[in-house]
């Protein structure tokens, strides 16, 4: 198997729960990126009224694949104890162990960093915890390591794609 030149190795890790804040919502592909570039805000804004500081990197959670459309939770990582109010949601990625690959290049890439993740997963035995598509996903999510605002050369953007695995993988 051969894995993007842009994508560092694949890690197993054992990874604690983390709490999220996050508008939940259902949309086409094409209107991720647009949708992305209002949802972010709209979360910052919300923790920012409530004196809540983001303990991490933006994230997106993918909850259901049904391609074309995919429903997501864009957000950012909080700490455990905050309270929704509809539009926003607080939500839990599991504790567990997740197979990560972190990607270094343009957004556009990441639909093939995710097959190569997909790939090396079942070239070495291991599955994901809901993925069958019925049931959606337990845990899968992209973090947003690099701030394009901060950097602005797609090249050097790092994005970390976790997804939980079944109990029992070593």
């Amino acid at each position: 198997m051969t894995i993007s030149v842009r994508n560092e190795p694949v890690q197993l890790q054992d990874r604690a729960a983390v709490a999220y804040a996050a508008v939940r919502i259902r949309l086409s592909l094409g209107e991720l990126g647009p949708a992305l570039a209002k949802l972010w805000p709209e979360v910052f804004a919300w923790l920012d009224e409530r004196r809540i500081t983001p303990v991490g990197r933006p994230l997106i959670r993918y909850h259901v694949i049904d391609m074309p459309e995919v429903e997501i939770s864009v957000g950012l990582p909080i700490e455990p104890g905050a309270v929704g109010d509809g539009r926003i949601e607080i939500g839990e990625l599991p504790a567990g162990r997740y197979a990560v690959l972190v990607h270094v290049g343009p957004y556009e890439e990441l639909v093939q960093a995710n097959a190569d993740l997909q790939q090396w997963t079942a070239d070495h035995g291991v599955a994901f915890d809901g993925c069958d598509g019925a049931r959606g996903w337990a845990g899968r999510v992209e973090f947003y390591l690099t701030d394009p605002g901060d950097d602005p050369d797609p090249s050097a953007w790092r994005t970390e794609l976790a997804y939980l695995t079944l109990p029992g993988v070593s």
